[in-house]
Parts: structure tokens; C-alpha cells; sequence
């Protein structure tokens, strides 16, 4: 146990994995957060955490979440890796193959 009493929250952390962790204080504070987000729609943590924000939103579970590319650069990424690591060594196999023959 640590000595600090500071109050601190982390969402990532490797000994407790999926779950919100933290010391008294700090979960104490976490809920008179989550109370401002409601009431004011946001709030940031005034103790030590590994967030910015508490955010409260009436968004579907899915909107909420933020995808890093658009569809379109999804697709593209996907059509490359495919092509690199499927038709790629079939080509070279192939060219291999002609070369003994």
C-alpha cells in the first residue's frame, strides 16, 4: 500500500484488467464527476487519472465509438494487406516454380 493519499483513478492498468481502479479518494471523486457530467454534460477530473474527461451523451453504444479511418481507407488498407500477404507469395511461389522448369 502506498503512503500517498492523493486521489488517483486508472482505467488501463495491468493488474486489474477491464476495470476502473483507484484509491478511496480518488473513486470518491470519480463519482462526484460522473454527478457533474450528468448535471453539466462534462467534467474533468480534478484528481490524477489516465483520462481527460467524463463525458455524459445520450449516443448509441456505437456511435460513441471513434474509428481511426474512414470506410473507404479501411477498405483500401484491407485490399492491401490481402493482396501482400495472399496473392504476393502465390506470385513469387509461381515465379519460383517456372524458374526450375
Amino acid at each position: 500500500m502506498s503512503t500517498n493519499n492523493e486521489p488517483w483513478v486508472k482505467t488501463a492498468s495491468d493488474a486489474y484488467e477491464d476495470c476502473i481502479v483507484g484509491n478511496r479518494d480518488g473513486l470518491i471523486s470519480l463519482k462526484a464527476s460522473i454527478d457533474e457530467a450528468i448535471s453539466e454534460k462534462s467534467a474533468s477530473p480534478t484528481y490524477k487519472s489516465d483520462f481527460i474527461s467524463v463525458v455524459c451523451t445520450e449516443d448509441d453504444w456505437d456511435t460513441a465509438e471513434d474509428s481511426n479511418l474512414p470506410k473507404w481507407q479501411e477498405f483500401l488498407f484491407k485490399t492491401g494487406v490481402f493482396i501482400w500477404l495472399g496473392l504476393l507469395p502465390l506470385l513469387g511461389i509461381g515465379l519460383v516454380i517456372s524458374w526450375f522448369w
